[in-house]
This record gives C-alpha cells, structure tokens and sequence, in this order.
C-alpha cells in the first residue's frame, strides 16, 4: 500500500506551495506569507549576491518543521498557534507563555532544535540542494549568536539562512506596522538578530508589498517540474498530533479501494485523502487534546478546519478538484456534518472520504476515547447508514476492505521487528515508560531500543524518526 501511495506525485513547485501553507496556517499567518516572504528573498539574494533558488526555498520552507514541535511549544504557549503568531508580530506581552522564563528557554531550544531538525530533513527528501537543508537547520541561529545559537552568530550563519529570515520578518513585520516601522523594529526590537548589512539592503530599496524580481520560474525555482510524493505533506500534517502518526496514509489507501470497487477513479479521492488534513494545523493543541467535550468556541474551530483545507487548496493549480473533495470530510448526508452543513448533494466520490475518515479514526486511539475493534467500529457505520448520516454503498465497499488499517512493513529489514514495534508506539507520543508498559518491556530496554533506532534512522527525535519511518511504511495511522 506504501508503493502506492507514494506514486502519487506533485510538482516540486507544487509541493513547495502546500508545505509553505501548511507551515503558515501552523504559524498562525496569512496563507500567503511564506511566498510573499519568497519573492522578497528573490529580491534580497540578487541584491545581496546569494543563491537565488536557494534562498527562495528556504523561505517558502522556512516554517516546515513546525508541526514537529507543536506538542512542545503547547506546553510553552496557552496556544501554539496565536502564541506564535504574537512571537512573530514581537507581542511578547501576548505570547501567552505557560512556564517561567528559565524553563521556557530550555522547552524553546529543545523544540527549535526538533524545528531545524525535520525542516532540513524535509529539504533531503525533497532532493533539494544541500545548501537548502543546511539553511534550514539553522534558522533560529542570530547574528549576534544569542537566543538559541549553536553557531556563534555571524558570517558562521548561512547567508541563504540570513536572507530567507530576514525576508521572513520583513514580510511579517512590513504586513502588520507599515514598511518602515517594520525597518525600525528590525533594528531596535529585533536588534542582533539580523545581518546589519541585509537589513540595510532592506532599508535602502524595500518596498511593503508583492515585488517582482524580474527573474524566471527556473531562476527562483531550479527543477521545478519534478515529481515529488504527495505523501510527505500528509505525514507532515499529521505530525502536528502524534495520535494521528500514518493517518492520512491510510486513509489515501482506504479510499482508493473503496473508489475502485464503486468503478470511480481512485487518484483524485487518494489525493484528497493525503490533503485533507492541511487545515487540521491551524487549529491549537489544546482543542484537538482535549479529555472532555469542547465549548462552542473550541467545536467552531474544529468545523471550520475543512474549509481552511479547501481555501488552502482551491488556488494552487491543478488540485481544485482535490481541494472539492478534501472539503468534504467532515460532511454528513442529514446535513449534521461539517463546514457546510449540507445534506445529500454530494458526489458518491465526496461520499468516500468522510466514511473513510470514520471508518479509520474508530479504530484507532484519540484523547477522548479508546479504539474500537473491527466489529464495533462496523456497527458504528452501519448505525451511520441507518441513520441517513454516511452513504450505504461507500460503507460496504469500506466494510469489504481486508485490512483497514494495515500491518506496518518491516522497512526492507532496516529496523529489527522489535524496534519497529517501539517506534510505532513511541510515534503516538508515549513516553518510555508508557511503551514499556504497553509492549511489557522495561523502561531501559526501551531506551536501548530507541538507541538504536535513533541510530539505524539517522535521527535526533521522535518527531524526525517518525517522520522518515512514515515514508519507510514503518508506521500506519488510525
């Protein structure tokens, strides 16, 4: 199922696009930011005499590793997203910080450290140039070497990473105060951040707004047309939680048995599958780990999550019909479902996903419940069908499926098929003593085990290691 799931491809550019919105909807930005944050680094680069292509895509990426650490910065912030959005904005008064300053330094260097980590593996397994990963990996460095430097500051810093920052915080800052307020701030709230000399590149030829660099789409962006999997974007979506580890994976596999026994074309409804989670970001931890039931504010969040996926969708070409229906996978036929609310004008492929977004998550753990086994998950379904909410026909070509959530794959023997049963558990946020306790092991072993996988994966986190044992078929989702 791995195999086909990962013949589903974009182009590069494409794929660059999506990361870029799902890394600003995660930051709590417009969803134009990190391009716009891109045609200013285009500029910036040629004036500066960097890597154009590079600096491009180390600003469009700039914000990829954010879902890796959301658990993290929820545990720093009252809100993950709006907290970051004010961290941007330089609103420290409105961060919302939950712990003492001693104590939110150390949690915010471990989660930039997880940040740099995925983003530049991100760039590898897009095959972009080393010079991206390397930018990548340090954009939390300063020029002045403070906050959470390991380089020292400096001309130690990339200037790939120095101009794709800059341009990042330029955009930010230009957007919410005006271009030469957010020249100022740069210089006096953010002072010692930026490389003096950029910033008075910057101030001397900066103009607030979109700026055309004059240069072609091979210039900006090297490579453009190549095909990437698609899949990468869902893991990283689903890296935000890690009780959603694999699941869009599955699901893209779900549908498209379901599409091929209903005789209707399986690519498009895979690929929704795999994009269905792209709103799912922009949404704060502590409404999607929520114990008990939501308030009215919290649910609205949640209804609106589809739509944020179909805005975020709908403008990059060639995935309209994707984004159509992606939007549809909290709907129901009654019209009790969500965003729309609409009962019954579905298409039978639109009918597909929200069965298959069931079907899967009731089989699998969530904060507020345990898993389901196979016959009551079925009951569950037909109970739906019974009561107008999913169609009939799409729950029995899901029900006729043989493996709904299938065994995880052994990687080509890379990791031995104990440490393949810790990883899968350690990448649904269990700590050692919770995997020990679940697979009847000791803490101690555990932590050999994830030693060596650690080791064997190339990885400093849980969040990178879940990450490429995703794209492995390591793990499956729920």
């Amino acid at each position: 199922m791995t195999d086909t799931i990962d013949t589903l491809t974009v182009p590069l550019s494409t794929a660059l696009t999506l990361l870029a919105r799902m890394g600003d909807l995660s930051m709590g930005q417009p969803l134009d930011h990190s391009e716009q944050a891109a045609a200013c680094a285009a500029w910036l680069a040629r004036e500066a005499g960097a890597d154009v292509g590079a600096c491009v895509q180390t600003a469009l990426l700039r914000w990829v590793g954010c879902t890796a650490n959301a658990d993290d910065i929820a545990a720093l912030m009252e809100d993950d997203v709006q907290g970051r959005r004010a961290m941007l904005a330089l609103r420290p008064d409105q961060m919302g910080l939950r712990l003492p300053l001693p104590e939110a330094q150390q949690v915010g260097r471990q989660a930039s450290g997880i940040h740099c980590e995925v983003a530049s593996l991100v760039a590898t397994m897009l095959g972009l140039a080393p010079e991206v990963a390397q930018a990548l990996g340090n954009v939390f460095e300063r020029w002045d070497g403070g906050g959470y430097s390991r380089l020292g500051g400096g001309d130690a810093i990339p200037l790939v990473t120095r101009v794709a920052v800059l341009a990042s915080d330029m955009e930010i800052l230009s957007r919410e105060y005006g271009a030469e307020s957010g020249i100022a701030m740069l210089r006096t709230h953010a002072a010692g951040a930026h490389d003096p000399a950029l910033l008075s590149l910057l101030a001397r030829g900066w103009k607030a707004g979109p700026r055309d660099p004059g240069m072609t789409e091979a210039e900006r962006l090297p490579d453009a047309a190549r095909a990437v999997p698609l899949a990468l974007v869902a893991d990283l979506c689903d890296l935000k939680l890690p009780w959603l580890a694999g699941h869009s994976r599955a699901m893209a596999g779900s549908v498209a048995m379901a599409a091929q026994a209903l005789d209707i074309e399986p690519g498009p409804v895979a690929r929704a599958a795999l994009l269905q989670g792209l709103g799912r970001v922009a949404i704060p931890q502590r409404v999607w780990n929520a114990g008990g039931a939501l308030t009215s504010a919290q649910w609205e969040q949640v209804r609106l999550y589809p739509y944020r996926t179909m805005r975020s969708l709908s403008s990059i070409p060639g995935l309209a019909e994707e984004a159509e229906l992606a939007s549809h996978v909290g709907e129901r036929l009654d019209g009790s479902g969500y965003y729309r609310g609409a009962a019954g004008a579905t298409s039978l492929a639109a009918r597909i996903v929200p069965a298959a977004s069931c079907w899967l998550a009731l089989r699998a753990a969530r904060p507020w419940r345990a898993a389901l086994d196979a016959d009551a998950a079925a009951t569950r379904l037909r109970d739906d069908v019974q009561a107008g909410r999913l169609d009939g026909q799409v729950v029995a070509a899901m029900l006729g499926q043989a493996a709904p959530i299938p065994a995880p794959s052994r990687g080509n023997g890379l990791l031995s098929p104990r440490e393949t049963e810790v990883l899968a558990v350690i990448a649904r946020g269990m700590s050692n003593k919770e995997a020990a306790r679940v697979l009847g092991l000791s803490p101690s072993t555990v932590r050999t085990h994830m030693e060596n996988l650690f080791r064997k994966l190339e990885v400093g986190s849980r969040a990178a290691a879940t990450l490429k044992a995703a794209a492995l078929g390591l793990i499956t989702g729920g």
